[in-house]
């Protein structure tokens, strides 16, 4: 998967993004071949991985290595503001004889750092200036200094994130995003997961603030954009991402966004 860029050239190795709004695309557990930094600067925002999860609008670090599952996303309505670092593997990791113990910021499931206004004014800093320097040497020894930092800062050591209390939540989105166009029962999916059908709409509705079927829908959606974004039809796109038909499409887009699937797409221009 290559580095998400805004429409900048695909072939960069490392990119910063900045996000704010009101409604974010809608998200689901993935992961990447990159790495990913995320601060988030504002929002009620709720982070999941694998073993721990952080929900609330404190200000915060998302460390994500290559192949960390990981979901960000708004649990209540607020204005959010976010930055985001992607870089590539082969862009920093022979860059340094240390990077093995600056690879531990990342944690072994991804790390989740609760930040202070002062070390989020810093961080965010730092990104702006990353984003801005176009000399690729110093854009590496910026990211090694950040990685720096959040080794040697306290707040790394003294986190108050949450245990991950329910792992099987991420089997059941990993599912449903691998299986999204198909037909998905609540009971045929508990039962292959070895749970109750309750158990496990009450497990999707506490860790993703949304029912099961809400939840299903939005992951629909979202594959659905990357379709439009092609070209391919409402039509075709429906029945891509089993939303069923045309009508189909437009009910869901209307639910998510308060909006046709064309009238979003515009505002994606």
């Amino acid at each position: 998967m290559p580095i998400p860029n805004d429409g900048h050239p695909s072939n960069q190795q490392c990119y910063v993004s900045f996000k704010h709004g009101h409604c974010p695309d809608p998200a689901d557990f993935h992961s990447h071949d990159y790495y990913e930094i995320s601060l988030i600067l504002s929002g009620h925002m709720k982070s999941m991985l694998r073993d721990k999860e952080q929900d609330g609008n404190q200000p915060r670090l998302i460390l994500c290595a290559p192949g960390t599952p990981h979901l960000i996303f708004m649990s209540s309505p607020s204005h959010y503001a976010r930055m985001n670092l992607y870089f590539e593997p082969d862009f920093i990791e022979n860059s340094i004889e240390e990077w093995h113990t600056l690879s531990r910021a990342f944690g072994k499931n991804g790390n989740i750092i609760n930040l202070s206004r002062v070390d989020r004014e810093r961080y965010q800093t730092e990104l702006y200036q990353i984003m801005d320097d176009n000399n690729v040497i110093r854009k590496k020894l910026r990211i090694l200094a950040l990685l720096t930092y959040i080794l040697e800062n306290d707040s790394f050591t003294k986190q108050k994130t949450e245990p991950f209390s329910s792992p099987i939540v991420l089997d059941a989105v990993s599912y449903i995003n691998n299986h999204y166009a198909e037909r998905i029962v609540a009971a045929d999916l508990a039962k292959s997961l070895n749970i109750g059908r309750t158990t496990l709409m009450t497990a999707i509705k506490k860790h993703t603030g949304l029912t099961l079927s809400d939840y299903v829908m939005k992951v629909r959606v979202k594959k659905a954009v990357v379709l439009l974004k092609k070209g391919i039809s409402q039509e075709e796109t429906a029945q891509q991402t089993g939303l069923g038909s045309g009508g189909g499409i437009i009910r869901a887009f209307r639910k998510c966004y308060a909006m046709t699937p064309g009238q979003y797409m515009k505002t994606l221009l």
